[in-house]
C-alpha cells in the first residue's frame, strides 16, 4: 500500500461501559504459595487477613456492619473501603482498635496508630464481599478472609490463600466461586486516589434474561423482540443522521467472565475501544470521549448469567468521514503502567479496501484483553430489536441506532 498517495486517520474513542460455620475449601498444591511475590505490601495484605479474619469472627456486629456497608455498593460493587469505618465505635471500641486487638501486630510492639497506618499503606484499602453476600448470615456466621496478591496478573492466580479464625490457611480456587461468603481485602479498583467513588462505574438496573424478552432494548420497544413489519434497527443507510448505541452485551459463559476477572475481584471492569480509519489526514491517535466524556458510561454488570442493556451512545457513524470498518477492541481495566498492544484495521472506503494498518493501541499493562470484531458500515439488522450481534470467544454485545 503506497502511504504517499493513501493516508489514514486512525482515532480512538473509549468508553467505560472489579469461621464460625465456615464450609471446607480445597487445599492447593505447596507450590501456590510461591506464585504470591515476595512484597512488603503481600506481606502486609498477608497480615491484615490474618487480623481481619480473627477480629470478624469475634465481632459479630462487626460482620453486620462490613455487610451493610458493602451493601451499599457506593462504587457499584459489594466493597467498602476500610478508612470509611475504621473509626466507628462497636460497644466501647472502634473497628480498628477490635483489628489491631486480634492482630500480632500489638504482641510485636505496634501501636493501634502504627497498625492503623500500615492498612492506610495499601491505597484506598478496602473490604469486599463479592460473592455471595446477600444470603450471609452475618450475625451468626464468619467467614474466611483472602486477598489478591500484588505483582502478578490476577488471571494467572490460580489459588487464593484464606484465613479462618485460628489463623488455619485455607487454599480457594481462584476461577471457581466458593458457595459461601468470603472477605477478599486490598486495593479498590473502582476509586479515585482520593477515595472517592470512580465516577465510571455505575450499577445498571436495566437486565434481562436472555430468553425473556425484557424490554427497552437497542432501538426498539422490546428486548429482543422480532417484528413483522419492515424495522431497520441496525441499518446505517437508513437510520441517517442517527447514533450507533452499544445495546445487549454478555460473556459467553462464566467461565470466559473468569478469564478476565477472577470472583475474588468482583465485576469485571469492562470497556472497549474502537478503532476506525478513513482516507483523510495522516494516522494519528486521537482520543476523545475518553471514560465519562462520551455517551453513557454505565459499568457493565452481572452479565455472564443475565444480558445487560448498557444504552451506550457511540458515534454518529459519517461513512465519508470515517470509512466503511470500524475495529472494537474489548479490555478489562486493571490498571498498572501504559504500554501497546498491537491490532490490525483493515480500513475501507466506499466497499473498496485500502489495505491492512497495524496499530499501536495504547492500554495499560495491567489490562486483559476480551476479543476484538469488525463492525462494518454495511451491516444490517431488521428483526431483532437489540441490533446487529457481534461476537468475541469471551462476550457479545448488539449495535443498533437511535
Amino acid at each position: 500500500m503506497n502511504f504517499k498517495s493513501t493516508y489514514f486517520a486512525i482515532a480512538l474513542i473509549v468508553v467505560l461501559f472489579s469461621c464460625s460455620k465456615n464450609e471446607s475449601s480445597q487445599l492447593a498444591p505447596v507450590a501456590s504459595e510461591k506464585a504470591y511475590p515476595e512484597t512488603v505490601e503481600n506481606s502486609t495484605l498477608d497480615e491484615l487477613a490474618q487480623s481481619f479474619a480473627k477480629s470478624l469472627a469475634e465481632s459479630p456486629e462487626m460482620r453486620e456492619l462490613v455487610k451493610t456497608e458493602a451493601l451499599k455498593m457506593t462504587d457499584g460493587d459489594y466493597e467498602v473501603l476500610y478508612s470509611e469505618i475504621a473509626e466507628k465505635k462497636i460497644a466501647n471500641a472502634t473497628v480498628n482498635q477490635l483489628v489491631y486487638q486480634a492482630s500480632a501486630a500489638k504482641k510485636s510492639g505496634l501501636s493501634a496508630v502504627g497498625f492503623a497506618k500500615k492498612a492506610a499503606s495499601i491505597a484506598n484499602f478496602q473490604l469486599a464481599v463479592p460473592v455471595n453476600i446477600e444470603s450471609w448470615e452475618a450475625k451468626t456466621t464468619a467467614t474466611l478472609v483472602t486477598y489478591m496478591p500484588v505483582g502478578v496478573n490476577d488471571t494467572e492466580v490460580k489459588w487464593l490463600k484464606a484465613y479462618d479464625a485460628a489463623g488455619k490457611i485455607h487454599w480457594l480456587d481462584a476461577r471457581v466461586e466458593p458457595n459461601f461468603p468470603v472477605i477478599v481485602i486490598g486495593s479498590s479498583e473502582r476509586r479515585l486516589t482520593d477515595g472517592a467513588p470512580d465516577p465510571r462505574f455505575k450499577k445498571i438496573m436495566q437486565m434481562v434474561d436472555p430468553d425473556d424478552g425484557g424490554s427497552g432494548g437497542g432501538g426498539g420497544t422490546t428486548g429482543g423482540s422480532t417484528s413483522t413489519t419492515t424495522a431497520h434497527y441496525c441499518d446505517r443507510a437508513y437510520n441517517t443522521g442517527k447514533y450507533d448505541y452499544i445495546t445487549y452485551a454478555k460473556f459467553q459463559n462464566i467461565d470466559r467472565k473468569r478469564d478476565v476477572e477472577p470472583w475474588a475481584l468482583g465485576e469485571a471492569e469492562m470497556y472497549v475501544k474502537v478503532l476506525f480509519a478513513t482516507p483523510q489526514g495522516s494516522v494519528s491517535d486521537v482520543k476523545y470521549g475518553v471514560w465519562n466524556d462520551w455517551g453513557n458510561t454505565n459499568w457493565i454488570g452481572e452479565y455472564f448469567t443475565k444480558e445487560v442493556n448498557l444504552n451506550c451512545q457511540a458515534i454518529k457513524w459519517d461513512r465519508a468521514k470515517y470509512g466503511d470498518v470500524m475495529k472494537y477492541v474489548w479490555m478489562e481495566e486493571d490498571g498498572g503502567n501504559w504500554g501497546t498492544i498491537t491490532v490490525t484495521v483493515e480500513p475501507k472506503a466506499w466497499g473498496v479496501s485500502l489495505g491492512k494498518v497495524e496499530y499501536k493501541l495504547p492500554i495499560q499493562n495491567n489490562d486483559d484483553w476480551a476479543g476484538e470484531q469488525i463492525v462494518e458500515w454495511t451491516d444490517v439488522e431488521k428483526s431483532n430489536s437489540k441490533g446487529y450481534r457481534y461476537d468475541t470467544y469471551y462476550m457479545y454485545w448488539h449495535v443498533a441506532q437511535k
